[in-house]
């Protein structure tokens, strides 16, 4: 049987991932997840580099599948810094986790 590569939502973790970012993903591969959604809204970027991030989910043995933040990250002043990440994580998939209508009504 074929295996599928599972991942977490590091949303629902985002208390202990806070606090213990790669003690939070050891235990998830140990859980026996392949991967994680990150949340942008969740990353310490005032604390912590981005290739913090990277050299942690590297060590746990873990992919960013995926990353979810609010369309204001896609803005023309955010765009540049937001894609800098995504990159710098190896992330493939984004989701957008919240998009005000009117925002849309204006492009």
């Amino acid at each position: 049987m074929k295996k599928y590569p599972i991942a977490i939502q590091i949303h629902c973790l985002r208390e202990d991932f806070a606090e213990k970012p790669l003690e939070t993903l050891k235990m998830i591969k140990e859980m026996g997840y392949d991967g994680v959604e990150l949340n942008l809204g969740n990353l310490q970027l005032d604390k912590y580099t981005v290739e913090d991030y990277k050299a942690w989910l590297d060590e746990a043995g873990l992919e960013c599948y995926s990353m979810m933040f609010g369309i204001d990250s896609m803005s023309a002043e955010n765009k540049d810094k937001t894609l800098e990440v995504l990159l710098a994580l190896g992330v493939k998939n984004v989701v957008i986790g919240s998009v005000k209508f009117y925002k849309l009504k204006e492009d």
